[in-house]
């Protein structure tokens, strides 16, 4: 059943899972999906992510696809800060080849950091996380249907011009960029994952990139901020 699919480790029975209440100390991360709206383009999405505070454990609690609906740049970020609410997030990633939402979130003092674009690494990450039940979708949020039908139904051979991909994409963007803790996984890592010997208590993983990439980005933002204090005031 799972031959061809792209996204073989993920199990609507397994996968699929009761939501409830957000555990207090678990962090949130979003990622945005940008897309072209309307009838024949792809429509923009939004994905809201909890991870346990050892990340090992995470779930989809939140999400939107646009289906059918003509959006800009902006509507996208103003349907994001309605999701979003009074959420603290500790993270969120978009599409980077919107330059408009940058700029829109920019003045809206919204911080936003680029995605991994790579798909490869992306579903690969996401395959794994699913396969070995890091990562559980709400099953009780409606909208969050429409992300397990994408995952049950894609296929690896479906040009992307034709593939309903969006919700998935706006998963990709921010699992990729949260640094799990995958050394109690005993099968295969994801790529670019390394796991030191036993007998060697470091080791090296993507997540140390992950985390060094989080603190340039925090760097940057703030000496933006800074600059454009003392160009305009506070």
């Amino acid at each position: 059943v799972s031959e061809g699919k792209k996204y073989p480790g993920f199990d609507r029975i397994k996968n699929m899972k009761k939501g409830g209440p957000i555990p207090r100390g678990w962090n949130l991360y979003a990622g945005v999906d940008i897309g072209s709206g309307g009838e024949k383009g792809h429509p923009a999405a939004i994905s809201f992510i909890a991870v346990d505070p050892t990340y090992r454990q995470a779930r989809v609690f939140r999400g939107w696809r646009g289906d059918e609906i003509e959006t800009a740049s902006s509507d996208i970020l103003n349907k994001y800060v309605e999701l979003r609410g009074q959420l603290r997030m500790t993270a969120q990633f978009y599409d980077q080849s919107s330059k408009d939402f940058h700029t829109y979130a920019t003045r809206m003092s919204e911080s936003f950091q680029t995605s991994e674009k790579s798909h490869e690494i992306g579903e690969d990450i996401l395959n794994v996380l699913f396969k070995n039940d890091m990562l559980s979708i709400d099953d009780d949020e409606p909208e969050l249907e429409k992300l397990a039908v994408e995952l049950s139904t894609l296929k690896k051979n479906t040009p992307k011009n034709k593939a309903k991909d969006d919700f998935t994409d706006s998963l990709r963007y921010a699992c990729t960029k949260i640094p799990w803790d995958f050394t109690v996984i005993k099968g295969d890592l994801p790529e670019g994952y390394v796991v030191s010997k036993p007998d060697q208590p470091e080791y090296v993983t993507r997540r140390e990139e992950v985390l060094k990439s989080m603190a340039l980005h925090e760097q940057a933002l703030s000496d933006e901020f800074e600059e454009l204090n003392e160009q305009y005031g506070n």
